[in-house]
């Protein structure tokens, strides 16, 4: 049972781990033409809402590639603290 139950973590932890990557790749190109179309901008305050904007998207997409690394370590600490729990009712009962 709690094979099966941590090839389902693992899975469900991949699947997670793939849409971060997915999203941070999408929010990092977004950030990408915010700062190419900000130099060909004339007007100031546009341009400074496009950097700001540029940037803040490239800080998101980095926490969401942070995000993802802790995903990947993620299914190995709950399987172990599962197997820790099972363990203990076992010398319970």
């Amino acid at each position: 049972m709690s094979m099966i139950y941590s090839f389902k973590v693992y899975n469900d932890m991949e699947r997670v781990k793939c849409f971060l990557m997915i999203g941070s790749m999408l929010i990092f190109w977004f950030s990408i033409i915010l700062d190419y179309s900000s130099q060909k901008v004339s007007n100031m305050n546009i341009k400074l809402w496009m950097l700001s904007g540029g940037r803040l998207a490239n800080f998101v997409g980095s926490l969401m590639v942070f995000a993802s690394v802790i995903v990947v370590g993620l299914p190995d600490y709950l399987v172990n603290n599962n197997n820790n729990n099972s363990i203990q009712k076992r010398k319970l009962l």
